[in-house]
């Protein structure tokens, strides 16, 4: 009856506490003023202790009365006054010491000790008799709550035992209930505060240290942390509650650890003892062990149905995270996803009004850069429609640059430098023409360097394939986009005027070139038309004068309408160069011949000269070796077709020669003539008939026999002469002489055989060695 009574007493305390959990507000209306199920259970009490018997009653009555009487106040004020005032109770009925202790966690510990962390985290697997050897175990909640006692006091105190037991149950119970109701307030009102700061903060840390923390107090946890996904590892981005340094650093790959394993399986995980459990890897025990850890619970931070996170908290106490506390730290966990997808979204639409902030600025920058290169372009514009004047347009690029502005000419000669203060020494002229050798290709993109002190920025002035000069920009630091446009507008217009300059050369050499051909094949009439239009030229053709030819090779030109522009410009401006501009007065080209009317005589000195141009010539056409025929002075300009017949004369000698292609006509006399005589004969074919075997004779012996008949001519004829000049015996001349009567088949005592022999070698002497 005692016992069916007792639990009719507790079921209705349940009853009660179950109700009053499900309204917070009738349990704020009932404190201060006890709580019915504890009022009620005090009547029970009263009602047990008369079925007592006597000799129990007299003891139990007053100590069982004083304890009811004030379960309200304790169950008020919660579990630890409960459970002191129980052990107060239990050792006055057994007259002796009571201890209530509690299972947590496998371990049965003092209930003053629930909150103290353990110093060894290690397993413990000791029953209640084991861990408190010699005390008598009395339940209060079978496997969860006893008291220790000095003695049972028999069979009399056994039910009065009972009853207090039952008694301090439904105090607990009570107390549970108020403690459940006020925590869900609390975490409501957690809740409420934490999505308030979601929505005002955009600081992704402070949301989830807030959140951290909330979730450390909310769960009683001892350590919290979030976890946020990198690749296929957690990485710890908040951490509260830690001893080692370790733990804010902490990473974790899926299926290792607590963390780990949420993220393999994107399930909740708890569990109750971290040194011991064996759902999760042992890869951080060592690490539990410094955080002195003993159960831990994770949960998975979702984001549109993916892993971005875990939420894992850990206590140091042994305890056991029950049912409620996962629900939670889900919700805790949604809010977490919320503010990290917000702070993502919030800092990404930052990041994109950052950009558009930096691209508004480059448009604005770019804006006026491309306004002031445009108000530039229109002033470099006007000044090339007035007067087409490059020192005009570089003197305006420095000013526009603050800087000094160059100007080279294809060849790489300073042609401009402005200002003309700041005009480089010759020095650095050389310098800066060694910087522009490191571009040669045609179209190289401009490129800086260093140059004393300062940067050289060179850009080339090119019109398609071919290069017109180069653009020197020396300043003090690289030139920034402003700078680079100008300088692209003044090359575009050094290029231009490069170009049209190049035009009007090029009109007035074909100009020249059409009055120099009548000049040398015209009538008399059209000679003189184009003696007065080479005056309106500015040439002028009063000294001595003479003509040179100059033979191109066939592959280079074809005919003068078809010979590549520029090709035939560079021919013709070679010959202003090597000391020729002072020489020549006329300059063209026809077929495959350059011809040249050059004031002056043609003496050694002009010879040099030309030949300078000849060294010019085989290195721009590629070719070993250029004949040149010159012509013999003419006093009057009337008298320059004969000058072109002499020097064609000697072109032709001198096509013939191996060692010196250039010939003159004053030097080859007779043989001049017989070369007009005979227009395009092949002399050396005619010098090899006459000598015949002579010829074929081996060294020395030929040499010898050739220079011995030419003495003997230039002496003449005497034997005795000859030998004198040689050096030799009469009969060495006479045996010589006639070696070379039996090698020619030539009878040299014969007028008309000597001569025959005469031309002869003077031809090979001629086409080999020269005049």
């Amino acid at each position: 009856m005692l016992f069916s009574e007792r639990r009719r007493g507790v079921g209705s305390m349940l009853e009660w506490t179950r109700r009053d959990m499900g309204d917070s507000r009738t349990l704020r209306r009932r404190e201060g003023h006890g709580s019915p199920a504890v009022g009620q259970a005090a009547d029970e009490a009263r009602t047990v202790s008369r079925l007592l018997p006597a000799g129990a009653r007299s003891g139990c009555i007053e100590t069982l009365a004083a304890f009811v009487a004030g379960l309200p106040a304790a169950a008020n004020d919660g579990n630890p006054r409960v459970f002191s005032e129980a052990e107060s109770c239990f050792a006055d009925l057994t007259s002796g010491t009571a201890e209530i202790v509690v299972n947590s966690a496998g371990l049965w510990r003092r209930w003053q000790q629930l909150d103290v962390p353990e110093e060894d985290p290690g397993p413990h697997a000791l029953s209640l008799a084991e861990a408190f050897p010699g005390r008598v175990a009395f339940p209060i909640r079978t496997g969860t709550i006893a008291v220790l006692l000095d003695d049972d006091g028999g069979p009399a105190l056994k039910d009065a035992l009972s009853l207090l037991a039952g008694c301090v149950a439904l105090a607990l119970d009570v107390g549970t209930g108020r403690t459940t109701v006020a925590r869900s307030v609390s975490e409501l009102d957690v809740m409420r505060a934490v999505a308030a700061r979601i929505l005002e903060t955009r600081d992704l840390d402070e949301i989830l240290l807030l959140v951290s923390h909330e979730a450390k107090r909310l769960l009683d946890a001892d350590i919290c942390g979030v976890m946020l996904c990198e690749g296929d590892q957690v990485v710890m981005k908040s951490c509260v509650g830690h001893i080692s340094p370790t733990m804010p650093r902490l990473r974790m790959q899926s299926g290792v650890g607590v963390a780990g394993q949420v993220l393999a399986t994107g399930e909740p995980c708890m569990v109750r003892n971290y040194v011991e459990s064996d759902i999760i890897t042992r890869d951080f025990v060592p690490l539990a062990r410094v955080e002195k850890v003993r159960s831990a619970l994770a949960v998975p931070i979702l984001s549109r149905d993916s892993i971005i996170g875990v939420l894992e908290v850990w206590r140091r106490r042994p305890s056991v995270f029950n049912a409620g506390d996962t629900p939670l730290l889900l919700a805790l966990a949604g809010l977490a996803s919320i503010a990290i997808d917000n702070a993502l979204l919030l800092r990404a639409h930052a990041e994109a009004a950052e950009r558009l902030s930096i691209a508004y600025g480059e448009l604005t920058e770019r804006y006026s850069v491309i306004t002031s290169a445009a108000s530039f372009q229109e002033q470099i514009a006007g000044l090339m429609l007035v007067d087409h004047s490059l020192p005009k347009i570089l003197d305006l690029t420095a000013e526009f640059t603050d800087a000094t502005i160059l100007f080279f000419d294809a060849d790489r000669h300073l042609e401009c430098a402005m200002p003309i203060a700041e005009r480089p020494g010759e020095d650095q002229i050389t310098v800066l023409t060694g910087l522009l050798s490191k571009a040669k290709r045609v179209g190289d993109a401009p490129f800086s360097a260093p140059f004393e002190g300062r940067l050289a920025h060179v850009l080339p002035v090119t019109s398609g394939v071919e290069t017109l000069g180069w653009l020197v920009w020396l300043g003090q630091v690289q030139p920034g986009e402003r700078v680079r446009l100008a300088l692209r507008h003044v090359s575009l217009a050094a290029g231009l005027y490069c170009f049209e300059r190049r035009r009007i050369a090029r009109e007035r050499l074909g100009t020249l070139e059409s009055v120099m051909w009548s000049l040398l094949e015209g009538e008399l009439v059209d000679r003189t038309v184009a003696h007065d239009r080479a005056r309106e030229l500015r040439v002028h053709i009063r000294d001595s004068v003479f003509v040179a030819v100059i033979a191109l090779p066939p592959n280079a030109t074809a005919h003068s309408a078809d010979l590549d522009p520029i090709r035939h410009e560079r021919i013709l401006a070679a010959t202003e160069q090597y000391g020729l501009g002072a020489l020549v007065l006329m300059a063209g080209i026809r077929g495959n011949q350059l011809c040249l009317i050059c004031r002056g005589n043609p003496d050694a000195a002009r010879s040099a000269a030309l030949n300078g141009l000849l060294d010019r010539l085989k290195a721009e056409l590629r070719v070993p070796a250029i004949p040149m025929g010159l012509s013999g002075l003419h006093s009057d300009w009337r008298s320059l077709p004969a000058a072109f017949r002499e020097a064609l004369v000697a072109l032709e000698v001198a096509r013939h020669r191996r060692s010196n292609p250039v010939a003159r006509y004053g030097d080859i006399g007779i043989m001049g003539l017989l070369v007009n005589l005979r227009g395009k004969a092949d002399m050396r074919r005619v010098g090899e008939e006459i000598l015949g075997g002579l010829l074929s004779e081996p060294e020395p012996s030929r040499g010898v026999l050739l220079e011995t008949l030419k003495a003997f001519f230039d002496c003449d004829c005497s034997q005795i002469s000859t030998a004198a000049r040689l050096h030799v015996h009469n009969k060495t001349v006479a045996y010589r002489l006639e070696k070379v009567g039996s090698l020619t088949g030539l009878n040299l005592a014969r007028h008309q055989d000597r001569v025959l022999a005469d031309i002869g070698i003077r031809l090979m002497t001629l086409l080999d060695d020269g005049a």
